[in-house]
């Protein structure tokens, strides 16, 4: 057996305990994750070039819509899920399975109701889906489109309390294991369903089925993997309980925003601009979203280590893993923001067409957002961790509404320009320096001056090197083979930028030692402990 192997074997069943290290851990989680996520993610592009192809791109703005609208209901979880893994840290750590066990029962009951309120709250947005949809679609064709994705998330939530335990134990990637079989499974029966029926509803039939396949084998694993869950009638006290709900209203209102900000522009270009304008849009967000699913993944896997670590660290100690983040965060998506800057038109063009390459100025205002998220990941995996959402609750709201209001404005003048420009400047006012701020004041110890002057040099190498390297490129032939050729010298070029500008940082010998530990323990003899 090899070491690797070693590594990945923790989806045998075993005690609530590990003794293995939060690196190891979290390396374990990315490992599984980014292989099965790169598999996925080609047939991913593979079922929608289909789908453009025998549906139209109409459909395409269509599902995005409808996908956008089910986001935004996923909010009366009312912040359930970030609050009980904080809350299930601690008890995990010290093997407490008596609070593990009244925390997941607790978890169950209400999303129970979380469910009816998803499923009354979709029924009740039935008659306003056809002011939203500027296609000539039926409306029980849409309707029936849109029951059958409803069905998909109320199913989702009865079973979801059980993931969220695996998530805060740090074995993500179990659920990355049956992700892959399932969805990959879905992928090839979707395919194969548009080629012979071109049906959307059947479509998205097969998508509903798999997917509460998925989450019912999540959830009779955690039921093997935490048998101490079944038979075990410990329930929370008040104080216990109390505690939570004050959790989940700042969760529930950090949701709110975060929610409106991340999920509306779909729906604003649909109803502003037309919903075929969403759907040449939704094939670059389908390049934004492939990739998220890959840095989700790094920083989920890195998140319970650092709820672990909060727990049991000093302020210093706390300090030198986000300034680590920072640095992993930045050289990830600044590399990551440049590859799409300069290829994503290209790649769109040779995969499904040049007639659905949106304009540049589109394009810039997509990247941009990406990278302001992405920078701010680091912050994520502390607001959580430390509760940091308590404090700043009210800031996405006003960043959402902002961001409402400036969709308005200038999308009735600029496009879907205009929507996406407006979501990055509602950002860059409020959450994307309020956060940070508070983090250092309340939790690190510190100012935050040396936090913003990373985040301004990343942005002026991302900004440089895709100038340089756009018209360097224009100059160019277009084609497969060129387009290969382009992304490896963007993979050259801008990592070879970002390392000149960190090796010599202490930032970035941690983040070796890290490494080291990591290729150590995988292919040594023994996984160190």
């Amino acid at each position: 057996m090899t070491s690797a192997w070693k590594l990945l074997q923790g989806f045998h069943v075993r005690g609530p305990m590990s003794t293995e290290t939060r690196t190891v851990k979290s390396a374990r989680n990315m490992i599984v994750g980014l292989t099965t996520q790169a598999i996925l993610v080609l047939l991913g592009f593979a079922s929608r070039g289909v789908f453009v192809t025998e549906l139209g791109v109409g459909f395409v703005g269509v599902n995005s819509l409808l996908l956008s609208i089910l986001a935004v209901l996923g909010v009366t979880d009312l912040g359930l899920n970030g609050a009980l893994i904080f809350a299930l840290y601690k008890p995990l750590s010290v093997g407490d399975s008596d609070r593990v066990s009244a925390l997941v029962r607790f978890c169950a009951s209400m999303y129970r109701y979380v469910a009816l309120a998803v499923a009354l709250i979709g029924l009740a947005l039935l008659p306003f889906l056809g002011r939203l949809v500027s296609l000539d679609i039926k409306s029980e064709e849409l309707y029936a489109y849109y029951l059958v994705l409803l069905i998909n998330s109320v199913g989702g939530y009865l079973m979801a309390y059980r993931a969220i335990l695996l998530q805060a134990d740090q074995r993500a990637y179990v659920a990355s294991l049956y992700s892959f079989a399932f969805n990959a499974t879905r992928y090839v029966v979707q395919i194969a369903a548009l080629l012979v029926l071109r049906s959307y509803l059947l479509f998205l039939i097969i998508q509903v089925v798999f997917t509460l396949l998925n989450n019912l084998a999540i959830f009779r694993h955690a039921g093997k993997r935490y048998p101490y869950l079944r038979g075990n009638r410990t329930k929370l006290d008040g104080t216990e309980r109390r505690i939570i709900f004050a959790s989940v209203r700042a969760m529930f209102i950090y949701r709110i925003g975060d929610m409106i900000l991340n999920n509306t522009d779909p729906i604003l270009i649909s109803a502003i601009v037309g919903t075929v304008a969403l759907g040449y849009y939704s094939n670059y967000t389908l390049i934004v979203g492939a990739i998220l699913m890959f840095t989700d993944l790094l920083f989920n896997s890195l998140m319970a280590s650092v709820g672990s670590m909060v727990v049991a660290s000093n302020e210093t100690q706390r300090r030198d893993v986000l300034n680590e983040l920072v640095l992993f965060a930045g050289w990830i998506f600044g590399f990551l923001t440049i590859a799409f800057l300069v290829l994503s038109s290209e790649f769109i063009g040779l995969w499904i067409g040049g007639q659905f390459v949106v304009g540049q100025v589109v394009v810039t205002g997509i990247a941009l957002n990406f990278l302001m998220n992405g920078m701010t990941a680091p912050i994520w995996a502390f607001r959580q961790s430390t509760g940091l959402f308590r404090q700043t609750r009210y800031v996405l709201l006003v960043t959402a509404a902002l961001n409402v209001g400036l969709s308005v404005v200038l999308g009735r003048h600029f496009g879907v320009a205009g929507i996406v420009f407006a979501t990055a400047i509602s950002r860059l006012l409020t959450n994307y320096w309020y956060e940070p701020l508070i983090l250092h004041r309340r939790y690190l110890g510190g100012g935050a001056s040396k936090y913003f002057a990373k985040q301004i040099v990343v942005m002026g190498l991302v900004a440089c090197s895709s100038l340089g390297l756009a018209n360097a490129m224009s100059h160019l032939p277009v084609g497969g083979w060129f387009l290969a050729m382009k992304a490896v010298a963007v993979l050259v070029v801008v990592n070879a930028l970002f390392l000149c500008f960190t090796w010599r940082t202490p930032e970035f010998r941690r983040i070796r030692r890290r490494l080291s530990l990591v290729f150590d323990t995988l292919f040594s003899r023994e996984p160190t402990r």
